[in-house]
């Protein structure tokens, strides 16, 4: 395979670190990283050209080129970018001929492209991303596309198909949990700092226990079960909950979500 992303920033960087140490990272024979500007050009080089300088290529401004010389193209950019880069000279022309490079090398014509539309998110610096494939439609990808998209976004992490028509509130849940949530906590933490406990221990002791909500949880634990395990009669918790109920702040984060879905699918027509 010859892997070629548009951008590569925190998450492009993270994606492409691991997939040069996925276990079969044999079959990925050229990685081409195409970005902007020469910070980002030396910091990739720096990053993966002692060991990896030949499998890889740190391209600037040179999309095309980048098209030309590969088989599987991610999009690692913001979604406001995509008919900008798309539209750019000899973009079309460029990936007419890598149907034409398939003709001649393997002696089939795909039929079509397929197209994926997926999402990871922050956690693919630390390999625990959460990423989302968009169900395809039929015009658009073929199994085996979705199970190579499938394959680049598992070794940063998890993979879960949505339907279309959930697509934008899962993609701002995966992609504003850490925002929200960092929201939240920061709060916590405020609080605990009032009272007299030291910045640095209450964020040490904070993500402790987010480590073992998130354990808890994906063990099987629902969120009522946890809380009323902790909510003992006239106990301290429960008067933090009670609080949290004074303030609406359950409804204020499902409304931060469905806000933000909104925004989502107005992005998303326009650039239908």
């Amino acid at each position: 395979m010859r892997l070629a992303f548009l951008g590569c920033g925190s998450m492009g960087t993270a994606m492409a670190s691991a997939l040069l140490h996925a276990p079969r990272a044999d079959g990925l024979r050229k990685l081409t990283l195409c970005v902007r500007s020469d910070q980002s050009q030396s910091r990739l080089e720096g990053k993966f050209y002692n060991r990896h300088r030949g499998r890889v290529q740190v391209l600037r401004n040179q999309n095309v080129l980048a098209v030309k010389d590969s088989d599987v193209i991610i999009l690692a950019h913001e979604p406001h970018k995509l008919r900008s880069i798309l539209s750019g000279s000899g973009m079309r022309i460029s990936i007419e001929q890598i149907r034409d490079t398939l003709e001649h090398t393997t002696g089939a014509v795909p039929s079509k492209w397929d197209i994926v539309r997926a999402m990871p998110n922050i956690g693919a610096q630390v390999n625990e991303s959460m990423a989302l494939i968009s169900e395809p439609r039929i015009e658009d990808s073929s199994p085996e596309g979705v199970r190579t998209a499938s394959w680049l976004l598992e070794q940063i992490g998890r993979v879960q198909q949505v339907p279309n028509a959930a697509y934008d509130a899962a993609t701002v849940l995966t992609g504003a949990c850490y925002a929200l949530t960092s929201d939240a906590l920061e709060g916590m933490l405020d609080g605990a700092e009032s009272k007299g406990l030291s910045r640095s221990a209450a964020h040490s002791i904070a993500t402790q226990c987010f480590r073992g909500l998130s354990i808890l949880l994906a063990n099987g634990q629902g969120l009522a079960e946890i809380k009323d395990s902790l909510s003992s009669p006239g106990g301290a918790t429960i008067q933090g909950l009670k609080a949290l109920e004074q303030q609406n702040v359950r409804s204020a984060f499902a409304d931060a979500i469905v806000q933000a879905a909104n925004h989502a699918s107005t992005m998303a027509s326009r650039q239908d």
